[in-house]
């Protein structure tokens, strides 16, 4: 009898209420993703400082890691690296990707000049060529800013003593939280601090956060999959397109991975969906070997 009062007294005062468990997970967890919003911050500060400032061959790295961002207020920022007066071929044609990967369709005039002047190389005109072919081909995709969702989830979490944390820490904290924390803001965000991080170390957790019962988190996990440019990715969205959860959002992420159009359309009949997923699946089988 006595162990028994014993054992009902623990557990009646364990040494931490729950509460307080959860507060400290939550504030691990908001630290990590403020860690990898900083992360973000810093990588992309450095991306344009390395744009404006390096030789041609860090200016066209800089160029493509900035185009997989899916900022598009960068389009600003690449659209002078068009003037072939100024920069080299290479730069230009890797300019001339960004924008398509950017989605720069109010540009495509000014990629159109680039294939009708005479001084423009032949190289450069190919790469003028395809970017105009790949602006025309998919729907119009945007990745709009997510800051608003990231403070959203911090101020759901009640938490405001965050601390520190470093970014190799940040990682398999957002990483485990995006699929076994039960709390959808917390879900939400951590799929956005993966994508700022962008290492596709943890693709895998998004790629399973991709079958959350929350559109957002789908939405967002996607995101992050294109940001990371996870090419392995894509059978697995065609897979989730099936069920069209948020599928809008994951065929968005399908185009920016594939660079193609499949024809999927949330808002079509299953069998032309079904028909649209089929296609994505014949082109990755021709087309998986390549990446």
């Amino acid at each position: 009898m006595i162990r028994f009062a014993l054992l009902l007294l623990i557990c009646l005062c364990p040494l931490h209420s729950a509460d307080e468990v959860a507060k400290n997970d939550d504030a691990k967890i908001m630290a990590a993703a403020k860690q990898a919003n900083l992360f973000y911050q810093n990588r992309r500060s450095a991306l344009l400082r390395q744009l404006k400032t390096g030789s041609d061959d860090v200016k066209v790295k800089a160029i493509a890691e900035l185009s997989t961002l899916q900022e598009a207020e960068l389009i600003g920022v690449i659209l002078p690296y068009l003037d072939f007066n100024l920069h080299s071929d290479k730069v230009v044609s890797a300019a001339c990707l960004g924008l398509a990967r950017l989605d720069a369709q109010n540009h495509i005039a000014d990629l159109t000049k680039i294939t009708q002047h005479q001084r423009s190389s032949k190289n450069v005109k190919k790469a003028a060529w395809n970017a105009i072919g790949r602006l025309k081909s998919l729907e119009r995709v945007h990745f709009n800013d997510q800051s608003g969702d990231f403070e959203t989830a911090i101020r759901a979490s009640g938490v405001t003593n965050l601390g520190t944390i470093k970014d190799a820490e940040a990682a398999p904290i957002l990483a485990n939280a995006v699929v076994h924390d039960r709390r959808v803001h917390i879900r939400r965000m951590a799929a956005i601090g993966l994508g700022k991080l962008g290492d596709p170390e943890y693709a895998e957790q998004l790629i399973i956060a991709l079958t959350d019962g929350d559109i957002q988190v789908r939405r967002f996990a996607s995101t992050a999959l294109a940001k990371m440019d996870h090419k392995p990715a894509i059978p697995y969205l065609l897979v989730q397109l099936e069920s069209n959860v948020g599928g809008k959002y994951l065929n968005q992420a399908l185009m920016v991975l594939s660079g193609q159009d499949f024809g999927y359309k949330h808002t079509d009949t299953l069998t032309a969906r079904r028909d649209a997923i089929a296609a994505g699946i014949t082109w990755y089988t021709e087309h998986s070997k390549d990446f």
